[in-house]
């Protein structure tokens, strides 16, 4: 992957229909970046935060496009789940870029939808308060397309907004994304001022978890709270405290005129990330006055890269930490965790299969050992072929436990046994029957459970100690 293509925009083809612009069809830039980021943020749970920073997650899917093309094209997967997977995640993050372009959000209020059933994706506000519910679908076929469309028309209307829009994303093959956006008129929301500080406060308590800050996630919650409750609710203490923590405890970055608040991770080697947010956001008064910045803001420096967005919310990804002296006097000489260190049973359910085999290859290489690449001509490969200094160990990851698929993986994984002379490994992060649990054993197959992995989690030698049985 080139390593700028985090940062570069692509192009999208737009058509419209009774949209209050013209002209009816058109192409615009979107920055990878935020769309990922818009991705991120709608599908991260306010709720239970957690400090494992995972806007990483979504990292896989610049796997799947096209790096030299101007234009946005998802390639294709020989697995049909994850092109699935990438087009319905990217499509959610070009509506939120598409929506922005046409109708300048207030980034600070973009949310995900939980009310109903049946639900659009987000909601946001736009620069004149009007609120803009959006149900977003992407495919990589056409026929399934035009059903989406359908669908999406009718999905948008289960929540009452000033705009109700549906993006709909085709990624065909080697050719240039396109979307169809719609636009109905919808019936005007009550005490939109009211809704807006609310739909703010969720924003932010998911960005935050997204970003790995499960104390600012937590504390926009209370935020929440607070402007419902004022202050009769009896998590007000709470709040409080960790107002006054966020202010006097956590690292402060001062770039372009601007306080931020939050923590240093490391992300690989001698490669941090500083996640945080603008310190206006942290009072309630200087809170509900805060505006969009007037522009998405990504300055490279020397391999250094500060990403400010609309919304107060800043990454600043650092190469070389001699540049930033500030940064290093405030985290003096605290040993900085590395963000897969921080992963939690919740993160591992929620990550996909890739993220959670990127996990496991860290925590090997933690521990001392080498994730090889595999050079038997095996018409099966595993998805991790580590290595302790004793022999090769196949490892197989899977997220979902289906009977089916477990016995044809399971016998795969025996007739390995033999090539590699050492028992392969499936690791499952589900509940598993005890009976398929007595066949992995009668395979000679070493399984690791939901159960396993969550003792691994809190003390990673369990790992090396599974593995060399």
């Amino acid at each position: 992957m080139p390593p700028n293509l985090l940062f570069s925009s692509k192009n999208v083809k737009i058509k419209t229909q009774r949209l209050p612009f013209s002209p009816l069809s058109a192409t615009i830039p979107i920055r990878l970046f935020k769309a990922i980021y818009s991705t991120a943020t709608i599908h991260t749970r306010r709720h239970n935060p957690t400090w494992r920073m995972k806007i990483k997650e979504k990292d896989d899917l610049l796997e799947y496009i096209d790096p030299t093309s101007p234009d946005l094209i998802l390639l294709k997967s020989p697995d049909p789940e994850i092109n699935t997977r990438n087009s319905a995640d990217m499509g959610v993050g070009v509506a939120a870029c598409v929506v922005d372009h046409f109708y300048k959000i207030r980034w600070e209020t973009l949310a995900h939808v939980v009310s109903t059933k049946s639900r659009p994706d987000f909601t946001v506000f736009n620069c004149n308060n009007k609120s803009i519910v959006v149900e977003a679908k992407g495919s990589g076929y056409l026929h399934h397309h035009k059903t989406q469309k359908r669908k999406a028309a009718k999905q948008k209307r289960q929540l009452t907004g000033d705009i109700n829009l549906s993006s709909c994303a085709l990624f065909s093959c080697n050719s240039s994304a396109q979307v169809v956006l719609r636009d109905p008129p919808g019936i005007p929301i009550y005490d939109p001022e009211y809704s807006y500080l609310l739909q703010k406060a969720d924003h932010y308590c998911r960005t935050m978890n997204l970003i790995g800050q499960k104390e600012l996630s937590e504390y926009f919650d209370l935020m929440r709270k607070r402007i419902l409750f004022n202050k009769n609710f009896k998590e007000y203490p709470i709040k409080e405290n960790l107002y006054r923590k966020i202010k006097s405890d956590y690292v402060t970055l001062l770039k372009n005129g601007r306080t931020y608040r939050g923590a240093v991770k490391r992300i690989s080697g001698e490669s941090y990330i500083f996640c945080g947010v603008d310190d206006d956001l942290i009072s309630l008064q200087d809170f509900k006055e805060f505006r969009n910045y007037g522009e998405d803001s990504f300055q490279q420096n020397d391999g250094n890269t500060f990403c400010s967005f609309r919304d107060g919310v800043c990454l600043y990804y650092i190469e070389d930490m001699e540049r930033e002296s500030s940064l290093q006097r405030e985290i003096r000489n605290i040993d900085v965790p590395n963000y897969q260190d921080e992963t939690e049973i919740a993160d591992i359910k929620a990550m996909s299969s890739y993220s959670v085999a990127t996990f496991f290859k860290y925590v090997i290489e933690k521990l001392g050992g080498s994730v090889v690449s595999e050079s038997h001509q095996l018409r099966y490969h595993p998805d991790i072929v580590c290595d302790f200094g004793s022999g090769l160990v196949p490892c197989e990851i899977k997220k979902r436990f289906s009977a089916d698929k477990f016995m044809q993986v399971v016998y795969q994984l025996a007739d390995m046994s033999a090539i590699y002379n050492r028992k392969p490994v499936l690791i499952i992060t589900d509940k598993i029957p005890h009976e398929f649990q007595r066949i992995a054993i009668e395979k000679r197959v070493i399984l690791l459970d939901i159960d396993k992995v969550s003792k691994i989690l809190k003390e990673h030698l369990l790992l090396k100690r599974y593995l060399m049985v």
